[in-house]
């Protein structure tokens, strides 16, 4: 329990919910629930780190990387445009993530 970036048994988690693999099957992405963030796992190193949200930061924005908030993201998936697709629960709404930015897809949000 916790949160932090890093290699192996460095990075830590606070309820990962959802996991999806990339098109390219290189990473994880995992909806970390209770940190409010969307985390990446590579394969090849087993390297952790955050592409959107900031630890203990719960809100609705959208925005780049740590600008973005999310509250309790519950599950990801990757569609056919390499896009990242979010369940922010708390938010009541569907959230995509192209290209690093955050962008709002579906539902009313806040």
């Amino acid at each position: 329990k916790g949160f932090a970036d890093g290699v192996g048994e460095i990075a830590r988690f606070n309820q990962p919910c959802g996991i999806a693999i990339s098109m390219d099957k290189s990473c994880l992405f995992i909806a970390d629930c209770n940190n409010h963030c969307l985390r990446s796992l590579s394969l090849a190193d087993s390297s952790v780190s955050t592409i959107a949200g900031k630890a203990d930061e719960a809100g609705y924005v959208d925005g780049l990387g740590q600008e973005a908030r999310f509250r309790n993201p519950s599950d990801v998936a990757v569609d056919s445009l390499h896009s990242v697709v979010v369940a922010d629960t708390s938010n009541h709404c569907i959230r995509k993530i192209d290209t690093q930015i955050v962008l709002f897809n579906n539902g009313r949000g806040g």
